[in-house]
């Protein structure tokens, strides 16, 4: 197999330069960083995860059901690249309670997870994220969080709520504080679980004396402005609503150095550049770039004048979304950077209309959708979930626009991001904060400056899932590069992948159509007494944010309302029990590797015979038996050229590379079929003369016995589609059924399209559960328009 990573450079070299979408925009060429930024942009294709969950609140016994959103994380728009993503649901501890593989098929997948009666109670993230996302910080992957409850095991419920403790940071904007140089300090307050509160503060500097005055405008944050001066330091105390209190030192300042102060002018956006450095005070140059989402919008060079330098542009040059602008002197480094938000001036719309808005118990109901852009109708891919709500199972606060064009490109928390898009008079003050509390975010200069590339670590699954291993000695663990590997599915269907070890010991394999849990093989070309050591890698990823998790907010209060909730789950899964287990079997490629066999022999349709050099000699003519200094070998026999191939042929049984003196010991009364390729077959670095493949009647290779070295595993493979279930009552006979149904998700349909106009209609039935329900829908249009709509009823007996 090819290198993995000169495969990713030579994939990427071409992808790039057919995908539409990615050629950045002209630039002013006197920015040197901005050529250099545009290679660097076009390098990183960035992706992007939107997970909907059919709700945030659930009970061991339940399933989550969830559909994927895979888009390029520019423009919103289908990407096709990665074909694979990784989902989990991790607790407080970051340790995985739920892991599974989701195929991505047409820019998007769906799957489930049953959560078993071993999990415990508390809050939870959900996360989603491909390979090629893990080479980006992890505070970038898709999150949420949800809350579980195990009635199976004790609760241990709280009284009182846990009392809330809270910690305030402050980002000079810009990046730095500079004495002498007045600056914009933004501040944020918030408590272990990322919400906040209403404070005041005061600001005083080493000698008690009073510097500035502040308070929270919204979410805990907020700004005020200052001049350092040398030789002193500033601590600020801040009082929240409840009366605690909470101290902490500002940064220290700069003796010199660069300060960025933004405002805005009407359609414009003002920066000004400050330095107190006195040999570029005047006559040295400073550039800006701003970019959103690696498109840049504006670059240009100024030389400062009497300590200062202004740039100007019009914000409509931004993308709607948060938008990166960084300073850099005139030797090319960075020394401010800020964030900038632009709320999107237009947006896909989503009209969920319900026949009515109140139905009786095991009714239909009916929900006409319009989509639509500016006024005009446009086909969109939705989703939906429908659910009952309550004090424990809310309304999502979930916004899909608000995802993609703020929490995605933004690595911490932002508490209520709907808010943002909201079109309330205190956005625009309160997104300047948010942008200012991010500091320096998504991107290391270090990298689009750097003069070198390196390939990435890891590489884009644009075919099939990636295995990897790593072979050291046995002896000293060190790495064994260039040892030829293979990686086998035993069983019916023959599966079998060839790799090459590289410095670093790794070996590559690039899976196709594998599903569910199977036994995996992997082991080296020398397949007798190796002195190797082979270990599969976590496909997984082992890094997480920082973003916190939500409070487990449940106490004894709630113990009815647990209790109906556990009642429902255990009726369905007591009287519905079927509808757990139903699967979609994916349509896969039923031929083995290889393909077409020259020649196939059903051993039972021939004598039986004890040995398999007897059954060889006796009706296998493609198969020469030959002795060579006292070991036997196989020989498969060309007829087109009439002579045996002398080099080494590929011998499997049930799909796993095996030995001669192996298969020769084999009792061939355990073989049903042969499968013989008479010509060379080449995969990679791998070139066998023929392939001779012997199956076993259940796949399974009953008494073979493998090398000790040899890694023998059950691997999760991509997760098989389980089907949503739900009753229908379209009739009297099936209205009056007796078999219960409690269920607390009335609809989960997750491939909805409107069409060309923008219409379309969906239906699905009530249960015997009364009270009131909603129906969350997102979207997004083939432009990368997103929307989330939220629709509602009751339900009456």
């Amino acid at each position: 197999m090819l290198s993995i990573k000169h495969s990713l450079r030579s994939f990427l070299s071409v992808y790039l330069l057919c995908v539409a979408g990615f050629t950045q925009a002209q630039v002013s060429t006197e920015v040197q960083v901005a050529k250099q930024f545009e290679a660097f942009a076009g390098r990183n294709v960035t992706e992007k995860l939107f997970v909907h969950t059919d709700k945030e609140f659930y009970l061991a016994g339940e399933i989550v059901w969830y559909k994927i959103y895979y888009l390029d994380g520019k423009l919103h728009q289908p990407l096709d690249l990665s074909k694979l993503a990784y989902v989990e649901i991790i607790d407080q501890n970051n340790k995985p309670v739920m892991q599974g593989k989701n195929k991505l098929d047409s820019n998007a997948g769906s799957g489930s997870f049953f959560l078993p009666s071993s999990i415990g109670s508390g809050s939870y993230k959900f996360r989603a994220y491909t390979n090629w996302m893990k080479n980006t910080d992890a505070g970038f992957y898709f999150e949420k969080n949800i809350t579980i409850i195990n009635t199976l095991r004790p609760l241990n419920l709280p009284l009182v709520a846990p009392v809330r403790s809270f910690d305030i940071q402050f980002f000079p904007e810009g990046g730095n504080l500079v004495n002498g140089i007045e600056s914009r300090v933004a501040f944020k307050l918030t408590d272990q679980y990322g919400k906040s509160t209403n404070f005041t503060g005061v600001v005083t500097d080493n000698n008690g004396t009073e510097v500035a005055r502040f308070e929270s405008f919204r979410f805990g944050m907020g700004s005020f402005v200052m001049k350092p001066v040398e030789g002193h330091s500033y601590t600020a105390v801040i009082t929240t609503e409840n009366g605690s209190s909470v101290s902490r030192s500002l940064p220290i300042p700069r003796t010199s150095g660069y300060v960025l102060r933004a405002h805005t002018d009407g359609d414009n956006l003002i920066l000004d550049v400050v330095t107190n450095i006195t040999e570029k005070a005047n006559g040295a140059e400073v550039s800006i770039l701003a970019h959103t989402r690696q498109e840049i919008a504006f670059a240009k060079k100024q030389k400062i004048v009497n300590g200062s330098a202004r740039f100007s542009f019009p914000k409509k040059t931004l993308r709607d979304g948060v938008s990166h602008i960084t300073i850099f002197n005139d030797d090319q480094q960075p020394v401010c950077e800020r964030l900038f938000f632009k709320a999107p001036a237009k947006a896909l719309s989503i009209a969920a209309t319900p026949a009515s808005r109140s139905y009786n118990t095991r009714n239909k109901v009916s929900v006409d959708l319009n989509t639509s852009f500016d006024g005009r109708g446009v086909p969109v891919e939705l989703s939906l979930a429908v659910y009952q709500v309550d004090s424990l199972s809310v309304a999502s606060t979930q916004h899909m626009q608000a995802y993609l064009l703020l929490n995605s490109d933004i690595r911490g928390y932002i508490e209520n991001p709907s808010f943002y898009f909201s079109g309330n008079s205190d956005v625009a003050k309160a997104a300047d904060n948010l942008m200012m509390t991010q500091g320096w975010r998504r991107f290391n200069w270090s990298q689009p400056l750097s003069k070198t590339t390196e390939a990435p670590e890891f590489a884009p699954e644009f075919d099939g899932h990636i295995v990897s291993a790593t072979v050291t000695y046995n002896r000293n663990q060190e790495a064994v590069s260039g040892v030829k590997t293979y990686l086998t599915v035993p069983g019916t269907k023959t599966q079998f992948y060839a790799g090459v070890t590289d410095v670093n010991g790794r070996s590559f394999y690039d899976i196709r159509d594998y599903y569910g849990k199977n036994e995996v093989v992997v082991q080296t070309e020398q397949l007798i007494d190796s002195n190797y050591r082979i270990e599969i890698s976590d496909p997984f990823s082992d890094r997480y944010s920082n973003k916190p998790f939500e409070a487990f907010d449940i106490n004894t209060s709630h113990s009815n309302l647990i209790r109906h909730h556990s009642i429902a789950v255990q009726a369905h899964n007591a009287f519905l029990s079927d509808s757990l287990s139903r699967f979609v079997v994916p349509a896969i490629d039923s031929l083995p590797f290889y393909g077409r066999y020259t020649k196939r022999y059903l051993l039972d349709d021939f004598v039986r015979f004890t040995t398999m050099e007897e059954v060889l000699r006796e009706y296998v003519p493609e198969i020469g038996v030959r002795r060579n200094a006292g070991t036997q070998r196989l020989l498969i026999a060309d007829w087109n050229l009439i002579k045996y191939l002398e080099g080494e042929p590929l011998i499997l049984l049930d799909g796993v590379p095996v030995s001669h003196k192996q298969i020769l010991a084999y009792d061939p009364l355990k073989v049903r079929k042969l499968e013989i390729v008479t010509n060379r077959y080449i995969t990679g670095k791998f070139v066998f003369d023929g392939i001779a493949s012997f199956n076993t009647y259940e796949g399974n290779m009953p008494g073979f016995v493998f090398d000790s070295k040899a890694v023998i595993l059950d691997y999760e493979g991509l997760q098989i589609q389980r089907e949503y279930y739900s009753p229908v009552y379209e009739n009297e006979v099936q209205r009056l059924s007796r078999v219960p149904d409690f269920r607390t998700l009335l609809a989960w349909q997750p491939q909805i399209k409107t069409d060309e106009t923008g219409k379309a209609a969906v239906n699905f039935f009530t249960s015997d559960n009364t009270g009131s329900f909603i129906g969350v829908l997102h979207g997004i249009d083939k432009n990368g328009q997103a929307a989330t709509q939220v629709f509602n009823f009751e339900v009456k007996k």
